[in-house]
């Protein structure tokens, strides 16, 4: 392990343990989701998702989000706490020296209308394939 208890090597990182909690969050989504032996959850949800983020990014480009101004505002302000946040998470930290604050901001930002617009299909049923 190097100073920032991360792995310094892949074979450090293969003897890393992970904690249990994730392998029961995993046996759990292949449950639901499908069992292992027909593929990973992933490999059956992640098509589906792929073609719809693409088709939601078109639509992100060519019409605008009709939102009211408080929602937009909602959100950057959303933006604005999760990079408060971020600042002093030791492990997140580190991106404000590499990526230029307005730019981390407006990616926030992108994330959360991508979100909303992924809350609204699941509404309206276009992620029904799910």
């Amino acid at each position: 392990m190097n100073k920032n208890n991360q792995p310094s090597s892949p074979e450090d990182a293969n003897n890393s343990e992970e904690p249990k909690w994730m392998e029961d969050i995993q046996d759990l989504a292949n449950e639901v989701l499908g069992a292992p032996e027909n593929g990973s959850a992933c490999d059956q949800v992640h098509p589906v998702i792929a073609e719809w983020y693409d088709h939601a990014l078109d639509k992100m480009e060519t019409e605008a989000v009709e939102d009211r101004p408080a929602v937009w505002q909602a959100v950057s302000c959303l933006a604005t706490e999760l990079m408060l946040e971020a600042e002093v998470d030791e492990t997140l930290a580190p991106m404000f020296d590499a990526v230029d604050e307005d730019m981390l901001g407006m990616w926030i930002e992108h994330i959360l209308m991508v979100g909303r617009a992924m809350e609204a299909s699941l509404q309206n049923g276009e992620l029904d394939d799910l």
